[in-house]
């Protein structure tokens, strides 16, 4: 539709100034600094001035217009940072790849093996992320989770040949699906065992062989529940 093709050519206009800055296009702290002089919101006059002045983007003013009514959805008159970065960043990962079932099942176990052979944390997603949780504030960001899998000190060292970029922004999609920029703690754990297939299996087969051994206390039947008088209740 006409919003998708001024948002890919938006989109690609805003790659290609992150490049030439050197600026993560997923960062709004990083992005609209050095696009906007207000550090809150812009009108319209603005944007309209940035999108095909300085982005050089292509586009007409009239386009601007339907991105423009796209992100001021309320009809305020305003844009703020957080909903110009929120546009960007939903334009971005629709645009990244969608990993299939069975290879996004093999990068999770692969992310698994890195983790338990240099840091022996191996189905322990907890203690995974907060190794990958640099700033410690109990969310996890896609640049957050590309410096661990590939950073060499603290990291998972796991080169491109083992998982690729794309494969890298297909997990992402998958586990980000609500697109909000980042995921808690809870959600990254759920999502990592469920690919990895560990979603509480070791426990259950440990318990198992417990049982077997008779190193478990098996249960007898308690019998019927007593009967109380009125005065006991």
């Amino acid at each position: 539709g006409t919003l998708r093709g001024v948002l890919d050519r938006v989109l690609k206009a805003v790659r290609g100034f992150c490049k030439q800055f050197g600026v993560n296009c997923l960062s709004a702290a990083q992005l609209w600094p050095r696009l906007f002089e207000n550090p809150d919101h812009i009108v319209f006059e603005e944007f309209d001035a940035i999108v095909r002045q300085v982005l050089v983007s292509g586009i007409s003013r009239y386009e601007v217009r339907i991105l423009w009514q796209h992100m001021d959805a309320s009809a305020s008159g305003m844009v703020r940072s957080s909903e110009f970065a929120a546009m960007i960043y939903r334009a971005e990962i629709c645009a990244w790849p969608d990993l299939h079932e069975d290879r996004l099942q093999e990068v999770g176990r692969l992310l698994e093996a890195a983790a338990e052979k240099w840091h022996h944390a191996g189905g322990n997603w907890f203690k995974i992320f907060k190794a990958i949780d640099s700033d410690s504030n109990g969310r996890l960001t896609f640049e957050e989770l590309r410096r661990c899998v590939r950073c060499s000190n603290s990291g998972l060292r796991l080169p491109r040949t083992g998982v690729s970029d794309a494969e890298l922004q297909g997990l992402w999609k998958r586990l980000d699906c609500d697109m909000t920029g980042d995921v808690s703690v809870q959600d990254f754990m759920a999502f990592m065992r469920r690919i990895s297939g560990k979603c509480f299996v070791q426990g259950n087969l440990a318990h198992t062989a417990r049982r077997r051994s008779g190193t478990v206390e098996r249960r007898g039947d308690l019998g019927p529940v007593p009967h109380r008088s009125p005065q006991e209740l």
